[in-house]
Parts: C-alpha cells; structure tokens; sequence
C-alpha cells in the first residue's frame, strides 16, 4: 500500500433530500465523521433559482465588473459581464476564464444577489463571523464557470468545509479523502510533457492513469455529477477538483463550525497568529467551551502563540529592511544608469532608467554592480506558466474586450496564502 494512503472510505457519496435530513442527522452521519454528501432540495425555493439564468444575469448586470482573475501585481482582473457572456458563447479554450466574484455583496448593483439565496440550514454556524469582517478570510464565491473550465485537485485552505448548490448546468467531481498522498492525488507522475495543469487534462488525461496506478494501493477516488439544484458537501481536508461539463452558475461557501473547529484552530493558529488572536478572544466570551478547547489543543500539540507572534513579528521586521535595501538598491541603479547615459550614450540621454539599463548591459559600467545591485528583469509572459493569474494586456487581446484593472486583491488572497501549498482555488 502507498506510504500515507488512508484507510478505506466508500467510494459511494450518499444523495439525499433536505426533507429527509435534520441538521442533527447531518452532524452526526456527515459533519462528525467528515464525509461528503450530496443534499437535494436546499435550493428549491430560492429566488436565485429563476433570477441567475444567463438571460436574467446578462440583463440585469450587464455592464457590471465580475472578477476573472489576477493580473501579476496581485490586481483584481475584471471584465463586463455582457463581454463575458460573448465571450462564453463563441469560446473554444482548453482552459477558460472563470468567474470569481466574492465581493458580490459590496457592489451597489450586486448586493441584491445575497437576498436571491439562503445559506442551507447545515451550514449556518459560522464561527468565523466572530472576528469580523475586516479580520476574517473571503468565504463566499459566486461563480460561473464555461465548460471545460474547473480546478485542479486540491484542499480548500484553513481546514474550512464548503458547500456548493448548483443552479444552472452540470458538474463533474472527484475527491480523495483526507490524508492521500499530495503528489499522488495531483497526479505528478502522470503528467506527460505536452500536458497542463488544467482541469481539463486532468480530468481526461491524468485521472484515468492515477486511478488505473491506484489499483495496486487501494486508492480511495470518489468521483460524482452534481447537478442543478443540488449541494454538495465538502468537509475539510478532503482534496477535490471540479470540471464544469457545462456552462455553470453557482454559488459556494467555506466555513468553520464546531465539528471542523479542532482542524480550522490548529490552521489558523499558525497561518492567520492575529486573526487567531482576535479569533480566540471573541470565543472566550460567546463560545467559552470552544475556547478551552484551542488552549487544549495547544497545550497538546505544545504550540506557544506568543512565540509563533514573535516569530511572525521579526519577520515582518527583516521583511522592512529587506524593503529598505530595495530602495538604496533603486537609487543605485539610478544613479549608474544616469552616469552611463551622460557619459557613454547621449543617444539615449531622454530615455527613462529601465530604457537605458536594458541596453548594452556588457558595458564596464554595468559589470561593476554586484548581482545584487543589478535591475532585476522579469520574465516575458512566454516564460512563465499561470494558473488562474492574467495578464491585463494579454486578456484584452485574447478575448477581445475590455478587461479592467482595479484595486488589489492581496486581501482576498490572504486566505489561500497562509496555506498555500494546500489550495489553488474555489470551485
């Protein structure tokens, strides 16, 4: 048996209607133990139901900004979604734009969607409401998605469970329960070269060559259709990946309740120290029992929160010094490239420092700055490979319309950064 494969879990996910199941139920069969589910009826009375169609949506918002990604400063990248939905309706990418909003329920002319849905009943206890919505992650998401486009596996950050309702198409998943081998599961040894990191090759690709290697080690791979109307249950830790099988709307939120809180404290203690500090205060006073149980869970694993504070701050300190020398380094340059300019190329004495710093870079003058103090060149597009991150420019040109650049999203991305190596996106 693979080294950290998990002991066996049902490869059948249980389908059943919200009328048939009590939240009591639900904790007990699903939250408690952390298993996936796929719940029915939730959706049935929700406006959104005949409010999010494409037709609704492209009259109602149509010159409204919808987030589609990330430029690479970390910017929000936003297009119309009149664009979008032509864009939608004509495109034949292996890997689409997808549709990311969280701050739907900011805008003047989206906040009205969070009237349009009720949060099931299973999944109302939101413990991270506790701490504010300054200091707490993004946790909700509505998202349409083209066909073809998806995620590649991967673990939702912060511990948190998430559902997912469907409203509009089809969606095809795959989880592996907690505790599968990472590499495994992402199917890094079945990659071929010609191959991306796209939902859809690993989907049509990669997933056929994983499951047929995990034969010999009692692979656990769950793969499921949602479709519209439903939700799913994602409980914390289980690695998942998405492929829309059709042009999608939906709606998903990530969590933290009592039965996933042991696994979300020991995340966020470590990954969001002043978060978690605010966090365990606000619990002291509304949630006593849960408060002794991160000091416990501490005192257990023999985790000390003023030294991971300490250790965090004198980060943050090198991190300013290291900002400091970035400057005296600029300045440098500067200095170099205006010499150079007057002294060895009047031709190019009206060009800016970069223009002139990227031409001739053999001359002495540039030869005589340590590694440190050289400009620093950033790679050409072609050079690097995204993954759900665009290039302003680029998506003009490639979708043919306006795409807008706005303010930034490092607040956004805060909560996949702090654990970066579990999560790659939303679903």
């Amino acid at each position: 048996m693979l080294k950290g494969m998990p002991a066996f879990v049902d490869p059948v996910v249980d389908r059943v209607h919200e009328s048939r199941l009590s939240v009591e139920e639900f904790n007990e069969r699903y939250a408690k133990p952390y298993l996936p589910c796929i719940i029915s009826g939730c959706a049935d009375n929700w406006p959104a139901r005949k409010r999010w169609t494409f037709e609704s949506l492209s009259a109602r918002f149509a010159n409204t900004l919808f987030k589609c990604g990330e430029d690479d400063d970390g910017y929000k990248v936003k297009i119309k979604l009149k664009h979008y939905f032509n864009y939608m309706r004509h495109q034949r990418d292996d890997s689409p734009l997808y549709i990311f909003e969280s701050a739907f329920n900011d805008g003047e002319q989206t906040k009205c969607m969070v009237d349009e849905y009720e949060i099931p009943k299973y999944f109302r206890e939101d413990l991270f409401r506790l701490v504010g919505s300054s200091r707490r992650p993004p946790y909700h998401w509505f998202l349409i998605g083209p066909r073809r486009s998806g995620t590649c596996v991967h673990i939702d950050p912060l511990g948190t469970n998430a559902w997912n309702t469907l409203l509009r198409g089809r969606k095809r998943w795959v989880l592996f329960p907690p505790g599968s081998p990472k590499r495994f599961v992402k199917g890094k040894d079945f990659e071929h070269d010609e191959e991306d990191n796209e939902a859809i090759d690993y989907f049509t690709k990669i997933l056929p060559r994983l499951k047929e290697a995990g034969k010999a080690h009692n692979l656990c791979c769950i793969e499921l259709i949602q479709y519209p109307g439903e939700t799913i249950f994602v409980p914390g830790g289980w690695w998942h990946g998405v492929l829309n099988i059709d042009d999608t709307v939906a709606i998903t939120h990530n969590y933290c309740g009592e039965a996933n809180f042991r696994q979300v404290w020991q995340k966020v203690r470590k990954g969001r120290v002043k978060m978690a500090q605010k966090f365990l205060a606000a619990l002291e006073k509304s949630h006593p029992h849960l408060a002794a149980l991160a000091k416990k869970v501490n005192e257990e694993d023999g985790f000390e929160m003023d030294k991971v504070k300490r250790k965090k701050k004198k980060k943050e300190m090198a991190e300013e010094g290291d900002d400091q020398s970035g400057e005296s380094e600029t300045k440098s340059n500067s200095v170099n490239a205006e010499a150079y300019q007057a002294t060895y190329s009047p031709h190019y004495k009206n060009q800016s420092t970069d223009e002139a710093m990227s031409h001739h870079h053999r001359h002495p003058l540039y030869q005589q700055q340590s590694s440190k103090e050289r400009p620093r060149r950033r790679l050409s597009m072609g050079k690097r490979r995204r993954r759900r991150k665009y290039n302003s420019a680029q998506l003009s040109q490639d979708v043919g319309y306006w795409i807008v650049t706005s303010s930034s999203s490092s607040e956004e991305s805060s909560t996949s950064s702090s654990s970066s190596s579990e999560s790659e996106g939303e679903d």
